[in-house]
């Protein structure tokens, strides 16, 4: 796959690895908002569900916006972040609202 981003104006050819690093980093930023939440906040698993969805659909636009990509690139990589985002938020909201029952 090729695409240029956001402000970008040539696509670069993206390799597995850097989608691997991609959702492994993003996962750590989950996994840290998580954290936060679950000492903080009152409804630890839905609030993070809330705001874990909106990074999504934000993350949405890079796909959507790049120049010089192909739109079945532009289709994957949306799949992939959406992909990933519901695996992540579903395993950490689950450990969150055990944790939540356990109080």
């Amino acid at each position: 796959m090729a695409a240029a981003g956001v402000w970008e104006e040539k696509a670069q050819k993206i390799a597995v690895g850097a989608v691997a690093q991609s959702v492994v980093l993003w996962s750590i930023g989950g996994i840290v908002l998580a954290v936060v939440l679950a000492r903080w906040a009152r409804g630890p698993a839905r609030t993070f569900v809330v705001a874990a969805v909106a990074f999504t659909v934000l993350s949405l636009a890079g796909p959507g916006l790049a120049q010089d990509t192909a739109l079945s690139t532009q289709v994957v990589l949306a799949a992939t972040h959406v992909v990933a985002a519901t695996v992540i938020i579903s395993i950490l909201a689950r450990r969150l609202s055990a944790r939540d029952a356990d109080r």
